[in-house]
């Protein structure tokens, strides 16, 4: 993966509206000729069972019908871009 040229920070979001602003990001972004973009979804330091409670919604997006032509592969983002509360998508060309 490249450095991201972008980056979507989702804290402060509520999940109903995290899906639509994450599948706008990456289309926009893929349309703008990015090809690596960060999305920070938050670690669950505040959730009951410390897991990020977006990151299962930023998934679902990312792999969904209306989103999944556009990314080639997501993955954790290195410890400099968020770690494990980020995930680095690279979309396709």
């Amino acid at each position: 993966f490249a450095m991201p040229e972008e980056t979507l920070d989702l804290h402060g979001l509520d999940v109903a509206s995290v899906a639509p602003r994450v599948a706008e990001f990456v289309r926009t972004r893929r349309a703008r000729g990015r090809r690596c973009v960060c999305v920070v979804h938050g670690q669950g330091r505040n959730a009951p069972d410390g897991k990020s409670v977006l990151l299962d919604v930023v998934v679902d997006v990312l792999k969904g019908p209306t989103t999944a032509a556009e990314v080639d592969a997501f993955t954790t983002a290195p410890h400099e871009h968020g770690g494990r509360g980020a995930l680095l998508i690279s979309l396709r060309s």
